[in-house]
C-alpha cells in the first residue's frame, strides 16, 4: 500500500502538512506537521469516524514514540510503527490508551 496521501503549505499556520493514510480497513491518518524551516513541530494520528479523534504529539515526544514504536526516527519509520502498532490494535481509538501507557505526552482534539 502506498501510504503517501498529500502534503500542502497552510500559509495562515506558516507550516507545511505532509499526509499518509495507515490503514485500508480504518479511515486513519499520520500527519507530519513542519515549520517553514522544514523542523518537525508535530505528529498527529487521526481517526476519522462520526466523531474525529486527533491526537497531536509534540516533536520533543518523538525519541519517546520511536522507542515505543520499535523504529528509527524518520517519516517512514514512524508511519511504518504507527502501521505496525494499528494492525495490533482491535480499535484505532486504542491507540489514545497505548500512548498513555508508554508515557509519551500528547494532547487530544475530538470532533462532533
Amino acid at each position: 500500500m502506498n501510504n503517501f496521501v498529500d502534503e500542502s503549505y497552510d500559509r495562515s499556520l506558516n507550516k507545511y502538512r505532509k499526509r499518509y493514510k495507515l490503514s485500508n480497513m480504518h479511515p486513519c491518518y499520520l500527519s507530519f506537521f513542519i515549520t517553514a524551516e522544514r523542523e518537525l513541530e508535530s505528529i498527529s494520528f487521526d481517526a476519522e469516524y462520526a466523531e474525529d479523534y486527533h491526537y497531536q504529539i509534540k516533536a520533543d515526544q518523538v525519541p519517546k514514540l520511536c522507542d515505543a514504536l520499535f523504529c528509527d526516527n524518520s517519516e517512514t519509520g514512524i508511519v511504518d510503527g504507527f502501521i505496525k502498532r494499528l494492525q495490533a490494535c482491535s480499535n484505532p481509538i486504542e491507540i489514545a490508551s497505548w500512548l498513555r501507557n508508554t508515557g509519551i505526552v500528547f494532547q487530544t482534539f475530538a470532533y462532533y
